[in-house]
């Protein structure tokens, strides 16, 4: 039904000592209660105020605004001396909270905060149509509109839940919150059975909305380890997350030997909520803002014509280059140098550059009027730069990347020439055919690949790359292979 506020105000009644005696109440089974029935609280104190509110709304209904004022607050007040920070029936309380405000003492002001406490909690909220007026339904879209645009449903807050994990060793912690959230920060609650009270601990922010942390080693008990995480805003209310007090996500706990205190192994996903336990979370990569690699390789191109760098003897001729066939060719040395920024864990940015030396040129001596040597004076050294991008799946020590870039520079490759003057063959004189020369291709360069970073410490691990190259307008179309080390930090 439709409701209006009385032009005189309405009959008040003094509050009674309810909101008092339950907070008392409360807290008392909090400090005094056997720690084991902390959910059995929570789930008594969301009982209460689920209760309330409904009493509220029938005083509500029958235009007792102050009555129904009165429990709503007084379902605050249990609900934040249980610890009940979020969920259903608490956001419910907040909804009610705003009509009342805004229907009963047009105070708009109250109404707009109480309606985005709600939608906090729970962005899908609508508000109740059977007491909706034109008045309120302008308030909820003045605070949904305060809290920018909603994410999608169930990327708000990500976290995949920790399954099993080994005794004495501590359990990773990883979930990724959506800016529109607000969050003030994420916090994990956990106990083992028979501990009683939860302990909190706070997770780490880093780029991207992850968050991180650790259930220490010394809270991981058999048989189980109960646990929830939320995010928060600056006054500790919840605005989402996985479990709550009354039914917390459990862990099982299997035999360890005691000693260890790695973790996050455990399940997770590309989306960057994974969270686990185990010898492989011993690293931490989202804090990490920079990297280098180092890394040795090979390379081998497909070549389209062109010529050798050198000139070589002919017999009826001045030394001359030498036309290259289409074909393979191996540019068999290089190493690589590339520092990276990590722009969120799943995305980073870098400058590599690649130095090759060109081993195993030969030449040969010559006969005839135009003998000499042919052996090149030098080993060419050849540079290429690449800017690249990288994009990183998964969340552990071990993930794999693709990448794509642009750059300038030179690959040579090495070109066996073989019998490379045909007028040897009617002349009776011979050039050499055990000449090893090579080929430039560039100086431009389109790069793509991928490889596999194993991180064997936060900051030290190994590295796999795979990149192919397309090279103008001296052709080539070239694979290098590189294996190497990392230092991030």
């Amino acid at each position: 039904m439709t409701v209006t506020a009385r032009e005189t105000p309405p009959t008040r009644t003094t509050a009674t000592s309810g909101a008092a005696l339950a907070a008392i109440v409360f807290a008392l089974l909090g400090l005094f209660a056997p720690r084991t029935a902390r959910a059995q609280v929570a789930a008594a104190a969301e009982a209460r105020v689920k209760l309330l509110n409904k009493a509220a709304m029938s005083q509500y209904d029958t235009l007792e605004f102050d009555t129904a004022k009165s429990k709503l607050l007084e379902a605050l007040t249990v609900a934040k001396n249980a610890g009940l920070r979020g969920g259903a029936v608490l956001a419910k309380t907040y909804v009610y909270l705003g009509i009342v405000y805004g229907a009963g003492f047009n105070d708009r002001i109250k109404a707009v905060s109480a309606f985005k406490q709600a939608l906090k909690i729970n962005r899908s909220l609508k508000l109740d149509a059977t007491r909706a007026t034109p008045a309120l339904e302008e308030m909820w879209k003045a605070a949904a509109e305060s809290l920018g645009p909603a994410a999608p449903v169930g990327e708000t807050f990500q976290h995949t839940a920790v399954d099993d994990a080994t005794a004495g060793e501590r359990i990773r912690i990883r979930a990724k919150v959506a800016r529109s959230l607000n969050a003030a920060r994420v916090v994990v609650y956990f106990r083992s059975r028979g501990d009683g009270a939860f302990k909190r601990v706070e997770l780490n922010k880093y780029r991207g909305g992850i968050y991180v942390g650790y259930i220490p080693a010394n809270g991981v008990k058999q048989p189980s380890v109960y646990y929830y995480v939320e995010a928060q805003d600056s006054a500790g209310t919840r605005l989402g997350g996985k479990g709550t007090l009354g039914s917390p996500i459990v862990i099982a706990i299997e035999k360890g030997s005691g000693a260890g205190s790695g973790s996050g192994s455990g399940s997770g996903s590309g989306s960057g909520s994974g969270s686990g336990s185990g010898s492989g979370g011993k690293v931490d990569i989202e804090g990490r803002t920079f990297s280098i690699a180092v890394s040795i390789g090979t390379g081998v191109g497909i070549v389209f014509g062109g010529q050798s760098e050198n000139a070589h003897p002919r017999v009826n001729d001045n030394p001359a280059a030498v036309d290259i066939k289409p074909g393979g060719a191996l540019a068999p040395l290089h190493i690589g140098l590339e520092l990276a920024y990590h722009l969120t864990p799943q995305w980073h940015l870098s400058v590599m550059g690649r130095l090759q030396v060109v081993t195993a040129l030969s030449g040969g001596s010559s006969v005839g009027p135009n003998a000499g040597s042919t052996v090149p004076n030098t080993n060419p050294i050849s540079v290429l730069g690449l800017a690249r991008a990288k994009r990183f799946f998964g969340d552990g020590a071990t993930r794999f990347y693709l990448s794509f870039g642009a750059g300038g520079g030179q690959i040579r490759h090495r070109i066996p020439l073989g019998d490379y003057d045909p007028n040897e063959d009617t002349q009776g004189t011979q050039t050499p055919n055990n000449i090893i020369d090579a080929r430039v291709a560039g100086v431009g360069a389109f790069a793509f690949g991928g490889g596999l970073n194993v991180m064997i410490t936060s900051i030290f691990g190994l590295l796999v790359d795979a990149t192919g190259m397309i090279l103008v307008p001296d052709f080539a179309a070239h694979l290098d292979i590189n294996l190497g080390f990392i230092l991030s930090f």
